[in-house]
C-alpha cells in the first residue's frame, strides 16, 4: 500500500464526449479499462485542509480511465500510458454531494464488459479517500472550479487478470448504476 497517492495529468485531447467510443491507439493492443470515481471541484483553493476538502466538491461522476498498459510501464511516470487521445470517458451524469454519503463512502464501482462483471468494489476500499486526494493535490497546485480528480480504480483491471482480456474494437462497457455504455474503436 503506498503511503502517498500517485498523481498524473490527463490532457483535454485524452477525453471523449458522451456517447463517443474510446479509441485503442495504433501504438498498442493493450488498452485497459479502469472504472473510477470522478470528483468535480466546485470551490477552488490551495492548501486545502483535509477537514475542509469535501466542502470544495461540486459533484461526483464516473470516469473510465483507459490505460495503454505497455507504454504506461515503460517508465516510472504513468503519464504516457494515460495521455493518448480519446482514451478517457467522463460522465455524463453529475451527482451532487448532498445526494451521496460524505466522500462517497459506501458506494459500489462496477465495470461490465460485454455482459461480464470485470470490476466490483466499494469506495471504502479506495487507497486514498476523496478528502485526502483534494488535500494532497492542493498542496502542489491551485484547484479551480471544474477541475476533475479521478480517484483510482478497484481490483479487476485487465493488467492483473488471468487470462487478460484487453479492450478490442466494437466491445461495449457499462457502469453499475448508470446506464452509460462506453464503446471501443480502433485508431485511424
Amino acid at each position: 500500500m503506498p503511503d502517498y497517492p500517485a498523481v498524473f495529468a490527463r490532457l483535454a485531447d485524452g477525453l471523449v464526449a458522451h456517447g463517443a467510443p474510446l479509441v485503442r491507439p495504433n501504438a498498442s493492443a493493450l488498452l485497459d479499462y479502469e472504472r473510477e470515481l470522478a470528483v468535480v471541484i466546485g470551490k477552488g483553493g490551495r492548501h486545502i485542509a483535509r477537514h475542509d476538502a469535501l466542502g470544495h466538491v461540486a459533484g461526483y461522476s464516473l470516469f473510465n480511465d483507459g490505460s495503454v498498459r505497455d507504454l504506461q510501464t515503460k517508465s516510472r511516470q504513468r503519464t504516457m500510458g494515460k495521455a493518448f487521445d480519446a482514451t478517457g470517458a467522463f460522465g455524463p451524469e453529475l451527482v451532487t454531494p448532498d445526494e451521496l454519503p460524505d466522500g462517497c463512502r459506501g458506494l459500489r464501482i462496477r465495470t461490465i464488459l460485454n455482459g461480464e462483471v470485470m470490476q466490483d468494489a466499494g469506495t471504502e476500499d479506495m487507497i486514498s479517500g476523496v478528502a485526502e486526494l483534494i488535500a494532497v493535490q492542493s498542496e502542489a497546485m491551485t484547484l479551480a472550479p471544474g477541475d476533475v480528480i479521478v480517484t483510482g480504480t478497484p481490483d479487476g483491471i485487465d493488467a492483473f487478470r488471468d487470462p487478460q482480456v484487453w479492450l478490442r474494437s466494437k466491445e461495449r462497457m457499462a457502469a453499475y448504476r448508470y446506464p452509460r455504455v462506453f464503446e471501443i474503436a480502433d485508431a485511424l
